[in-house]
Order: structure tokens, then sequence, then C-alpha cells
């Protein structure tokens, strides 16, 4: 059967532990003159943010829940999660399309005073 307590807390250690054993990965080496490679760091991060993350992420899905979520729970919990998801995609396709006429108004911008400053150059050439 499924020990949905051992999950937990086994999730819970590597929520505290992965960092700590980062922290030793990383200094030990720096101690001894020997740090890590940009590369080797890079994914040891990487993966100790990922396995610290879920002990959390499950906390925040489940809370304190006994044992798994039912079909009511998930679908109560998705319903304002999946609203704010849009809600947000709107403001950021509201802040990319800004942004994007803000660009084309500064390329246009540009190109005017690049005319302005080429122009002069043009025609002090061309009579050369």
């Amino acid at each position: 059967m499924f020990d949905f307590d051992l999950l937990i807390r086994i999730l819970g250690l590597t929520t505290i532990t992965a960092p700590a054993l980062l922290t030793v990965c990383l200094g030990v080496p720096t101690l001894l003159a020997r740090p890590l490679s940009e590369r080797v760091t890079g994914r040891l991060v990487q993966n100790v943010a990922v396995l610290a993350s879920q002990g959390t992420i499950r906390h925040n899905v489940a809370g304190m829940a006994a044992g798994p979520l039912g079909a009511a729970e998930r679908a109560a919990g998705g319903v304002p999660l999946s609203s704010a998801v849009v809600a947000d995609l709107r403001e950021v396709g509201e802040r990319v399309r800004d942004v994007a006429s803000r660009g084309v108004d500064m390329a246009a911008d540009l190109r005017d005073a690049a005319r302005e400053k080429v122009e002069p150059l043009r025609k002090a050439i061309n009579r050369s």
C-alpha cells in the first residue's frame, strides 16, 4: 500500500537537506582551492532547485492534508488557479503589445534621427 506519510517526510527532508548539501558541495572544494567548474556548479544548482522545490510545491498544493486530494478538492483548487493564469496571460499580452508599439515608435524616431545626421554627411561626400 502507498505510504503517503512517508512520501511527505521524504519530500520535507529533501527540501531541507538539498540546499545544505549544495552548500557543502560548493564550499568544500573552494576551501581546498579546487573550485568546481561553472558547468558543474550550474548543474548542481539546477538539480537542488528542483529537489528542494518538490516538497514546497506539494505542501502548497495539498496543504497539511493527511492523504491525497479528492476529486472535489482538486477541482476546487484548479478553478481559481486557471482563472488567475488566464488573467495573468491577458496582462502579459497587453504588456507585450504595449512594448511592441513602443518599439515601433522608437524605431521610427531612430530612423528620423539617423536621416537628420546622415543627410548632411551624404551631401558633404557628394560635394567632394
